[in-house]
This record gives C-alpha cells, structure tokens and sequence, in this order.
C-alpha cells in the first residue's frame, strides 16, 4: 500500500489510538484512530482522489482486477480517478446523484468506491474519529468490514513521499470500509449501512 503511516499534527495527547480499532479491524492498509476531542477544523468537499481518467481506461493504470457494484443503476461509473501511491495505484470511481437521489452533504457527489492493494505494513488510508462518530464492525460476503456513521469524521491519504499532512485531512460522511480478497475498499455516500452494505455484497 502507501509508504508512511498517518501522521496527525494536532496537539499531544489529542488522539487516543485505540488498539482494538487500529490492529484487529482486519481491513489492509486502512488505521483508525479515536480523538478525545472535537476534531479540529477540516475541509468540505470532494476528496484528493488523483487525477481524473477515463473510466474505459482505468483498468490499465492498476496492477488488479477493478470491480465494480453489480447493483442496478451503478454497473458504470460516472467518472474515475487515479493516484500512485500506491504501489500499484488506487482507483477511485465517482457516481454521480441519480434523479432519485441529492448530492451527499460532504462530497458533492453520489458514491465514491476507492480501492487499492492493501498491506498490514503500511498504511494507506488514516480516518480520524471524534465524538459523536460510532464505529461498528460488520461483514461484508463473509470478509471483515467497518461501518463509520454519525458525526463527520476525517478521513486523509498518504501523499507521494508517504506523508500525511493534517491540511490534507477532510471531512467525510458515514462510510463503509472492508477488505475483499486482496483489495480494501472504501464507500462513501450511501444512504445507510444498509444500503451500503447492500452495494458491497454486489461488488464484483
């Protein structure tokens, strides 16, 4: 996954990091860590997601199988994004509101399914989670998973010289983590846990 793990520039003592969250998630790749505070300011907005390519293309730009939510409405993405690190790059694919739907509060947009290689050496995504944030592990087709609801948490990624910068933290909405095969996959935007988990199962 990414070199570097996440590194938090907010006062000593702020963030707590909780072993049974960090270390036994299960999830490649991904650290969660529990703030005692409120989360400092963040940004709003579309995440850092790399840069824009063409959905047709992508599979070419990523050492795995891209797979893709077999669930009706979302067989084809809206746009996709690219960005190394990772080892092996990590993609992202954007599907935009569809007319039963509004833009998600935080991300301006749909769905947004990133996935990547992940490695339990290194860390590639950092979620920052303050009070008010539940964290609740679920299964997704039998493989471990993590259901992130409530309160926004921040959410960053290792940058290119494997550093994670606290103004690269953003502000994310409820989002589902798990891990499927050799691939962690993040999803951002469903309406609930169940609908999340219902887009996960159908990931193929």
């Amino acid at each position: 996954a990414l070199a570097g793990a996440l590194a938090l520039l907010l006062p000593a003592g702020a963030i707590a990091a909780v072993p049974s969250l960090r270390d036994a998630l299960g999830i490649a790749g991904v650290r969660v860590e529990r703030t005692v505070d409120p989360l400092p300011p963040l940004r709003t907005g579309a995440l850092e997601l790399g840069r824009r390519v063409v959905p047709a293309r992508a599979q070419e730009l990523v050492d795995f199988a891209l797979v893709t939510p077999r669930v009706a409405g979302l067989e084809a993405p809206d746009e996709a994004y690219h960005r190394v690190p990772p080892a092996g790059g990590a993609l992202t694919f954007v599907y935009q509101p569809r007319a039963s739907g509004a833009p998600a509060a935080l991300t301006r947009r749909g769905l947004l399914l990133t996935m990547f290689r992940g490695t339990n050496a290194t860390r590639a995504v950092g979620k920052l989670v303050g009070p008010g944030t539940s964290v609740e592990r679920v299964s997704v087709g039998g493989e471990p998973g993590v259901w992130l609801a409530g309160r926004p948490h921040g959410v960053g990624f290792t940058d290119a010289r494997g550093t994670n910068w606290a103004e690269m933290l953003q502000l994310a909405g409820d989002t589902l983590l798990w891990q499927r095969g050799p691939l962690s996959l993040r999803l951002e935007g469903a309406r609930s846990k169940a609908a999340a988990l219902r887009i996960a199962r159908g990931v193929r």
